[in-house]
């Protein structure tokens, strides 16, 4: 049984918004399958129940959040709603609360069901006395990096090898289910770039460029890849050169600028031409996306959704 979606609720104890048994303040309380959590002999503290939330349910929420309620964090609420479209979320102890009808967490979790249009079961808590500004201990959140238990820096190049998946940059925060997925994909790649001499230092962008061209030449990326990280054996008109120029030059670029860079820089340097200045066009994208066409490399966007390129 699913608690009132009209807002009325259902008093249990005092100082709840009611009077007379009538709800006076416009919220959301517990329903009759809430559990009373207290000591014995005492007012309950808290109520707890398991309630379905539909996307109708949680826009409701959303109405109840309090007036000062920190605004939504768009790349976190796209990635979850990523997760609840692909069917990767999972019940965990983590609740939407309300204190006295009001919402005081949860505002993300919901506009991701608002947002992917999934209805979820979430665990919701009511807090009959409590304040949107009492001091929480909030711990410290796991990374994905943790969850997965990989090396520094593999999340944020599986985020780069999504967006070439894709053929744009979804500016989507990583999840750990959508990393999940792409470990088994790209795992032993990123340990074979990383495997280079001082491989380690290279960012995002470059690792997920090099394992995104990998397949149309493996011996020649990795050289690029070396020399991109050592800075050794090459000059003026090398490609490795020119794009370690530009990356000293653009510290503040857009990701995925630094990802069109390389794969302009990788392309001329497979072909063995001279580069003096780098573009961060997708010519050198649409190229690898060719190639990888032809080659029947999994995951490469349709010409649909990236141009064929030469």
């Amino acid at each position: 049984m699913l608690n009132d979606t009209t807002g009325r609720g259902y008093e249990r104890g005092s100082g709840y918004g009611t009077n007379g048994g009538h709800v006076v303040v416009r919220g959301y309380f517990p329903g009759p399958t809430a559990v009373a959590i207290g000591e014995a002999g005492k007012p309950p503290e808290f109520f707890q129940e398991l309630v379905f939330v539909t996307p109708e349910l949680a826009a409701y929420f959303l109405t109840l959040k309090h007036n000062k309620q920190r605004g939504p964090k768009n790349g976190q609420i796209a990635a979850m709603a990523q997760d609840l479209s692909g069917d990767h979320f999972e019940l965990t102890h983590e609740s939407i609360c309300f204190a006295n009808g009001v919402l005081i967490d949860g505002q993300q979790r919901c506009e991701a069901i608002v947002m992917s249009g999934v209805g979820v079961r979430l665990l919701i808590t009511h807090h009959p006395n409590g304040r949107y500004d009492a001091p929480m201990n909030t711990g410290t959140p796991r990374t994905v990096r943790e969850i997965l238990r990989v090396p520094k820096g593999y999340p944020s190049v599986f985020s780069v090898l999504r967006a070439l998946e894709r053929g744009s940059d979804t500016k989507m925060k990583m999840t750990a289910s959508a990393a999940r997925e792409y470990l088994p994909r790209y795992a032993s790649l990123v340990e074979l770039v990383r495997a280079v001499p001082r491989g380690h230092t290279l960012i995002a962008a470059t690792m997920g460029a090099c394992i995104w061209a990998l397949p149309c030449n493996q011996k020649k990326v990795i050289e690029f890849a070396e020399k991109t990280a050592t800075g050794e054996m090459i000059g003026r008109g090398n490609p490795v050169y020119a794009y370690r120029g530009w990356l000293e030059r653009n510290t503040a670029s857009h990701r995925w600028d630094a990802v069109m860079a390389a794969l302009n820089c990788i392309s001329y340097f497979l072909h063995g031409e001279e580069l003096a200045s780098v573009h961060t066009g997708a010519s050198g994208y649409r190229a690898f996306c060719s190639r990888r066409r032809a080659l029947r490399v999994p995951n490469t966007p349709s010409p649909e959704v990236v141009l064929p390129g030469s």
